[in-house]
């Protein structure tokens, strides 16, 4: 028994001894990683905190740390639950306090920055921080007099305190007090030469004036002051790119790599920006560079890049595999070789070889960022879209701040019928970076066809914020502003344009399409054409066209272009679709018919002529032939949801209801996120297949669209919920449809009929009426009026009865 006692005591000794070594192991981990931090070395400042962490989840300061770790990387998120972690162990770091005070005011979220303000100690109360954080909580609820008077106080303590300068300048240039704004910079200036944000605040508002000299001038200056800040020479240079001085930008580039001979980077921005200009000057500059450093991998990867863009795929397998030969030591080269090999092989429709490159790079890194996404890349191009939406999930799981796979989320959405819940990853996208166009785009498009013109513009001008010259999103806002009828700001877009691209194809196209907006139709015609002539993908030129011909009363004239448009072009499947509907204006069906007949025997993958030529039938009264062309369709392309959805349709104007509710319910379940399927089989069941069950169902399926911005999804959901018998949340959800959209005759008779059922009949009377007034007014036929003149006599009835006793 004695030996047993003294085995324990050495096993608590050993224990005892084994934590404190791991509590002072956790405090040299901290240390490490405040001297990494000092380094600006993040990522291993990053792994020592959490070293530290692992062995002590209470080190608060080891939290902080973290936080700022995540403050330079701007993952906010991360950032927001280390600090808040931080003042959670020590509630008296009132920096931290602070930092999460202003996190909360990105977020707009005032009244959290409020509380987080009030918990600061007394001493920190009177501090530049807390002044400058005030002045933008006051400024955020519009008190620009009294957030001026923060920043002062700010200033009065700490003339150079860089948070109270940028709210100043922040208030004169959202003023357009702009002199105001670069005299305040100047000041910051002067008082501290080494503050790198005061040059920046300087450079934004000229990118706001669009003063391409003062621009230049900014930069030159931060170069001079900062020569370390490589960044800001390849800024500049891409600044001269963008105003066709390309000679600048070259000589900047060269001198940048002439001083910095002994680093990477600047040699491949230097050989990125000759690219832009002759591709054999920038491949013979590579092999420069390979010779005179033959193991350094980067080089071989630009080298492929080089080969790709010229097309020859074979060859740029040549540098990526030297890099898998003679790069073993470097798992991260030889990864990021594999998955290009892998890119290359899917761009040459060798799925079979991207997955193998895939699985390979994923089993020695199971969590491959590169990977992952080129995994999900291959099911969505594969029209697999169940396939890549799990990727993609599983994928953001590991990387939740990842605005591309949330993009690449959205797309496969999309492509799957389910708008609304691809905008919402969009938003997400969005919201970690701003300037993702990918993301931009697909809700601006929505934007614009809901009519909300003016958030569609904020969204495009967030990304000019952050690329002052990005082209795709200035054409985008030029084409806005002209859909808001500000032809003076589009033409200031085009302007813009124009002084930075040789090609002037979209340029013409929106001048052609000002000229037609003002009658100017023989001139619009003339851009048309131009465009065209460049690029004859742009349908949209063809399209603008031909409405000009026919306001013109020149119907043959466009067919004669069109037919020798098609000549010249005859890859693109959309000009006999446009000459299709030509014959259709022209009543010629036969030739309508004919036409499209034509296009599906030359594309009978193309679902675009399957669809036109079923509307050509349905417009005939044809039905049957309508779900012969759509079935027809369907044996070329089986998957095809935007064929299913239609045919379904198209049995609901046969009224053969229980055909399409069995189509739509095909749909939905291959694809449960299909928004159209999902709403329109509800719709079926909830009048003309009523019961309980399906009642209930109904909920369960619309559930998801009770805060969609598409009225019709609302009402849906709405009108489910009535006929499951919960009225009064019915009324709220269809009156929330009838505040968005109160003219659409179906949505006052589900109101209606929501009143009614919670004895509200005067309400029910007059909504069910308007919906009759709006049904005589709507184009085709109001299916419910049978419903609602039945309602309007049981109410009538009701009332009589009333007044009898």
């Amino acid at each position: 028994m004695r030996h047993k006692y003294k085995q324990l005591f050495l096993a608590c000794a050993l224990i005892l001894q084994g934590c404190g070594d791991g509590a002072d192991k956790s405090g040299e981990y901290l240390d490490s990683a405040k001297t990494y931090y000092a380094q600006e070395n993040y990522s291993k400042a990053k792994l020592e905190l959490r070293n530290a962490l692992q062995i002590n989840d209470n080190l608060s300061e080891a939290y902080y740390y973290l936080g700022l770790v995540h403050e330079q990387e701007k993952n906010w998120k991360e950032m927001y639950d280390a600090l808040s972690r931080t003042v959670q162990l020590d509630p008296s770091n009132d920096v931290a306090r602070t930092k999460l005070a202003k996190l909360y005011l990105l977020s707009n979220e005032k009244e959290q920055a409020k509380a987080e303000v009030g918990l600061l100690s007394e001493t920190s109360k009177n501090t530049p921080d807390i002044y400058a954080l005030n002045g933008a909580i006051l400024l955020k609820e519009g008190k620009t007099t009294a957030a001026l008077a923060e920043a002062n106080k700010a200033l009065a303590i700490d003339p150079s305190h860089v948070d109270a300068v940028g709210l100043i300048v922040g208030v004169y240039t959202a003023q357009e007090e702009y002199a105001a704004a670069e005299k305040q910079i100047s000041v910051a200036i002067a008082g501290n030469p080494n503050e790198l944000a005061f040059y920046l605040l300087k450079l934004k508002v000229h990118l706001k004036t669009r003063s391409p000299a003062l621009v230049e001038q900014d930069y030159q200056q931060i170069i001079k002051q900062f020569p370390e800040k490589l960044d800001f020479s390849y800024a500049l240079a891409k600044f001269y790119t963008d105003r066709q001085q390309v000679a600048k930008g070259s000589s900047l580039l060269q001198k940048t790599v002439n001083e910095n001979n002994s680093l990477i980077q600047p040699k491949l921005v230097l050989v990125d920006f000759l690219l832009q200009q002759d591709i054999n000057n920038a491949e013979a500059t590579i092999n420069r560079f390979i010779q005179e450093n033959p193991s350094e991998a980067d080089f071989y990867f630009k080298r492929a890049n080089l080969l790709i863009l010229q097309n020859k795929v074979n060859e740029a397998k040549e540098p990526l595999n030297w890099v898998i030969t003679h790069n073993q030591s470097e798992e991260k080269n030889v990864v990021q070789a594999k998955v290009a090999l892998a890119k290359l092989a899917l761009g040459t429709g060798d799925s079979a070889e991207a997955i193998r490159l895939s699985e390979e790079v994923l089993v020695s890194d199971k969590r491959n960022y590169d990977a992952l996404l080129l995994k999900a890349r291959i099911s969505l191009s594969n029209g697999q879209y169940d396939h890549a939406i799990s990727d993609l999930r599983s994928t953001l799981r590991d990387y939740s701040r990842s605005d591309e796979a949330l993009t690449l989320l959205g797309q496969a959405l999309m492509r799957k019928g389910s708008p609304e819940l691809a905008e919402e990853s969009f938003r997400k996208a969005l919201e970690i970076n701003p300037s993702n166009f990918s993301a931009v785009m697909p809700v601006v498009t929505r934007m614009v066809n809901s009519h909300d013109i003016g958030r569609a513009e904020g969204l495009l001008q967030a990304v000019l914020d952050s690329d002052p010259y990005h082209k795709g999103a200035m054409e985008a806002l030029a084409q806005v502003k002209l859909l808001r009828n500000d032809v003076e700001g589009s033409e200031k877009m085009l302007t813009a344009l124009s002084s930075q691209s040789k090609d002037q194809s979209f340029s013409n196209f929106l001048r052609g399409k000002i000229a037609q907006s003002k009658g100017r139709f023989p001139e619009a015609i003339e851009k048309y054409q131009v465009v065209l002539t460049k690029k004859p993908e742009l349908m949209a030129a063809l399209t603008n066209m031909s409405d000009c011909y026919e306001s013109l009363g020149q119907r043959h004239k466009m067919q004669v272009y069109l037919d020798d448009f098609m000549v010249k072009n005859p890859s693109l499947p959309y000009p006999l679709i446009l000459k299709s509907k030509l014959f259709g204006l022209d009543n010629d069906w036969e030739k309508t018919i004919a036409m499209l007949n034509k296009g599906i025997a030359r594309w009978p993958q193309d679902p675009q002529f399957y669809r036109y030529t079923a509307n050509v039938y349905i417009a005939k009264k044809e039905i049957d032939k309508a779900i012969a062309t759509y079935n027809a369709g369907l044996q070329k392309i089986p998957n095809d949801v935007t064929l299913r959805l239609s045919l379904a349709s198209t049995y609901e104007i046969k009224k053969d209801f229980d055909t399409a509710i069995k189509m739509y319910e095909g749909v939905v379940a291959t694809n449960p996120e299909s928004d159209v399927a999902t709403n329109n089989l509800v719709s079926l069941l909830l009048d003309f297949l009523p019961s309980k069950e399906n009642f209930e169902r109904s909920v369960e399926l619309t559930k998801r669209f009770e805060s969609s911005p598409q009225p019709y999804y609302m009402d849906s959901y709405g009108w489910a919920l009535l006929k499951n018998g919960n009225a009064s949340e019915a009324v709220t959800i269809l009156e929330r449809v009838n505040l968005k959209t109160s003219r659409v005759a179906v949505f006052n008779y589900h109101l209606g009929a929501a009143y009614y059922e919670l004895g509200d009949k005067a309400n029910a009377d007059r909504l069910l009426r308007k919906s009759l007034d709006l049904g005589t007014l709507q184009q085709g036929e109001f299916i419910e009026k049978a419903q609602v003149n039945i309602l309007l006599e049981k109410i009538a009835a009701e009332t009589a009865e009333t007044v009898m006793q």
